[in-house]
């Protein structure tokens, strides 16, 4: 976060938000535990935020996530050679919500957080998704690139 925001935030606020993400983590231990499915650009993998073991720990945890039975994720790597992509229109996500919930799109910027419910705009950001889905790396693809970046930071 003081990577991103630099001189920003108090300690305080630092810890508020560190906790506030653990937190969110705890949806992974639901009972059913939702469907998840992320896209993550290979550049990330790359790029060391906060010491190596920090970055080491990051990735395999995302390697442990999709090894564990109990939860449904699917991570893809958009590899770098793609080049150009939706992705490049920045971050989104999807809400699948039970029905007769409609499903949702947010995403957020230097400017804040937006949900997205006008059908057209859900729309274009669940076309995205399905471009994305398909130039990414296979499942099985993306853990081992996954695990490779991890052993880099050995």
């Amino acid at each position: 976060m003081n990577a991103v925001y630099p001189a920003t935030f108090a300690p305080e606020e630092l810890e508020r938000r560190v906790a506030a993400r653990m937190v969110r983590q705890q949806i992974l231990s639901k009972n059913p535990p939702p469907n998840m499915h992320f896209i993550l650009d290979e550049t990330i993998l790359d790029r060391a935020i906060g010491r190596r073991s920090i970055m080491r720990d990051q990735l395999r945890k995302l390697l442990d996530m999709t090894e564990t039975s109990n939860i449904n994720i699917t991570i893809q790597i958009l590899a770098k050679q793609v080049g150009g992509s939706p992705g490049l229109e920045g971050p989104f996500s999807l809400l699948t919500l039970p029905d007769p919930i409609p499903d949702i799109g947010y995403t957020e910027g230097p400017a804040g957080s937006l949900y997205l419910e006008d059908r057209e705009h859900v729309r274009t950001c669940t076309l995205r998704f399905g471009v994305l889905t398909e130039l990414a790396l296979s499942r099985a693809e993306s853990i081992d690139r996954i695990a490779q970046a991890m052993d880099s930071y050995e």
